[in-house]
């Protein structure tokens, strides 16, 4: 995997984390899952970037609920911390040569890059690996 540039790399730790919290109180919590939910992360801001009112992600199970709910939350304490303000709209800070036009489309970029590293990692180690390697990554 590629490592992702380092000013995304705050906030994609952040939500990492979220995951985690999740993990240690939900063992069954199997990669599959955060795949899941981080699609739905994914949908949810690409409307959002794309000018639309949506409602957030809902889940039928409360493990991805939870999931989606504590990546919820750690945005919002972001946003409210203006943690990833400056790199709105700022040209030294890009993806593919484009600058980040919302928080939304910022949010969804890390999110697509989340979900491709739970994927290369549940492919490479089994059913928990992506959550077993980020556990070990964060030191918890």
């Amino acid at each position: 995997m590629k490592i992702p540039p380092a000013y995304i790399q705050p906030l994609m730790h952040s939500i990492e984390e979220s995951v985690i919290i999740v993990y240690k109180e939900t063992p069954s919590l199997a990669d599959t899952d955060v795949e899941w939910a981080y699609g739905k992360l994914i949908s949810y801001y690409k409307a959002k970037a794309g000018g639309k009112q949506v409602e957030e992600p809902l889940a039928r199970s409360d493990k991805k609920q939870d999931i989606l709910d504590e990546i919820l939350n750690r945005i919002d304490v972001r946003e409210e911390l203006k943690a990833d303000e400056m790199l709105i709209n700022n040209p030294d800070y890009t993806y593919g040569g484009k600058v980040f036009s919302s928080l939304a489309f910022l949010y969804m970029i890390a999110l697509k890059r989340l979900e491709d590293s739970a994927r290369f990692w549940r492919k490479k180690d089994g059913r928990t690996g992506y959550l077993d390697y980020t556990s070990r990554f964060l030191g918890s």
